[in-house]
């Protein structure tokens, strides 16, 4: 066999495989520094560089990482998602190596319950972490996972992204093509957990009104026709960030934004009492309402910190502020009847 010419498209293994045969050195245009292979002498005992090592949560101590992809670009981190294929090192004493994929993501062929997937499945699905993420195509979950790789490599300030709060089917359950922001955003942390607590903070105000002709529900209540979201960005929410800043002695911050207009809820108020009420149905009923609107593009829940939905009051008429603890997401039921 001859060594590969320059001009063929050639694996790493291929050459190095060719080399290996001919008891040849492998020429320094075909290095390849960053996934592990480096100048070989001929006939020599191929060994790969490792220059990165991992603590796996499913291994009792360090293993070696041989860095494909993204993961050649990353520095150090506490805790992180990563894949790949775990190997026994026979030169080494049987220590174990891990060769990464490309990006943090598992291609999976089994549903939910352990089942093979058939053939026409409408979703592509894969593991990232402790998370399975649903997507409509191969070309979707490639973009995402490769956005995820990205800015996790880019961000040399950042070392936890911890995916252990993540529920397994993320981010809900039948919800297809997630944002990489969103995956970045409820996974970014440091150990202490102050990264949520401290520093400035985007938030998305969101004002909503029942879809045109919807009396599905009592009370018969409605957005303040009378200018709401100039109210809110004028009164209320200047207020707000000044009570943060205030609170943590300046050490979190709010930088408000707003929909420029009320948003109508695309459904019948009845059907997102369903899914829990007033919240989180009236939360998620904004969400796919706003992303469905003429605002859908510049405006989106994936792309804040933070957001703030203000519906029209529901019962109980006694609930006003609601949201989750520990993750992103709050509305305020009825504020227009509040003085």
């Amino acid at each position: 066999n001859e060594l590969p010419a320059a001009n063929k498209k050639s694996t790493p293994l291929d050459i190095l495989l060719n080399a290996s045969r001919q008891g040849e050195d492998i020429p320094e245009d075909h290095m390849h520094p960053y996934q592990g292979l480096h100048a070989i002498q001929g006939g020599s005992t191929v060994s790969l560089e490792v220059d990165a090592f991992a603590n796996l949560r499913s291994i009792s101590g360090t293993v070696q990482v041989i860095r494909n992809g993204y993961f050649a670009n990353w520095g150090s981190k506490a805790k992180a998602p990563i894949a790949g294929f775990l190997c026994n090192d026979a030169s080494k004493d049987g220590a174990q190596v891990l060769h990464t994929l490309l990006t943090p993501c598992v291609p999976t062929t089994l549903t939910p319950r352990g089942e093979v997937m058939e053939p026409f499945n409408s979703t592509y699905d894969v593991w990232i972490g402790n998370s399975r993420v649903s997507f409509k195509d191969h070309k979707a979950a490639s973009k995402f996972c490769s956005e995820v790789a990205q800015s996790i490599g880019d961000d040399l300030q950042q070392a936890w992204w911890d995916t252990d709060g993540l529920p397994e089917e993320w981010p809900l359950k039948g919800a297809v093509n997630p944002s990489s922001k969103s995956f970045i955003q409820d996974t970014k942390k440091t150990r202490e957990g102050s990264s949520w607590t401290r520093g400035q903070k985007t938030l998305l105000v969101v004002v909503m009104d029942w879809k045109a002709g919807d009396r599905s529900l009592p009370p018969m209540s409605r957005q303040d026709t009378n200018n709401p979201i100039r109210h809110y960005r004028e009164n209320i929410f200047p207020e707000v960030a000044r009570a943060f800043k205030e609170m943590s002695d300046s050490q979190y911050t709010l930088k408000v934004e707003f929909v420029p207009e009320v948003v109508r809820y695309t459904r019948d108020r009845r059907i997102y009492k369903r899914n829990g009420w007033p919240f989180p149905g009236l939360y998620d009923g904004a969400r796919e309402s706003l992303a469905g609107s003429s605002w859908g593009r510049d405006y989106s829940f994936d792309n804040y910190d933070l957001v703030y939905v203000i519906s029209p009051q529901q019962a109980p008429v006694g609930t006003k502020g609601v949201a989750w603890v520990g993750q992103k997401g709050a509305m305020c039921n009825g504020c227009e009847a509040i003085s």
